[in-house]
């Protein structure tokens, strides 16, 4: 990751997270430096509730209603590395540099049949040329 984000030009590479935070934490602690040269992180994680969105969560018989996806509480991708999560939480170069994108709103979008179509084929609505790779990867994720 350094490698890859340190070749970028100052203030223009983002990172986007959407696993547990361990790897990231840990570069951000062996290269402190790369915290000041990227532009921004993103990361999937964590579970606000409390009617944050519109997003119906769940709801655990006896326990009340369920913002995580591992725990009533937690989210997995913090719930694994919670310590990874507060290191980059408490970084104050990061601070403002980071988005967090949490369980409830990526319980908003939803990759019907109709966006992995067009995740693969373009707004075409067919396919004009050969699926690039990365359009099916993206497809295959979902």
């Amino acid at each position: 990751m350094w490698e890859a984000l340190m070749a970028q030009p100052a203030g223009t590479a983002w990172l986007v997270a959407t696993g547990a935070l361990t790897n990231v934490a840990l570069l951000f602690s062996t290269f402190p430096e790369v915290a000041d040269h990227i532009q921004g992180l993103s990361i999937m994680g964590g579970a606000i509730g409390n009617k944050f969105t519109d997003a119906t969560l769940g709801h655990v018989e006896g326990e009340g209603e369920r913002f995580g996806n591992e725990t009533r509480w937690a989210e997995f991708n913090i719930y694994c590395d919670p310590e990874a999560a507060q290191s980059i939480f408490s970084n104050a170069v990061l601070a403002c540099k980071t988005t967090l994108v949490p369980l409830d709103l990526t319980h908003k979008v939803l990759a019907t049949t109709a966006v992995q179509e067009l995740l693969l084929n373009g707004s075409s609505g067919g396919p004009e040329r050969e699926n690039l790779v990365i359009r099916q990867l993206f497809r295959d994720l979902l």
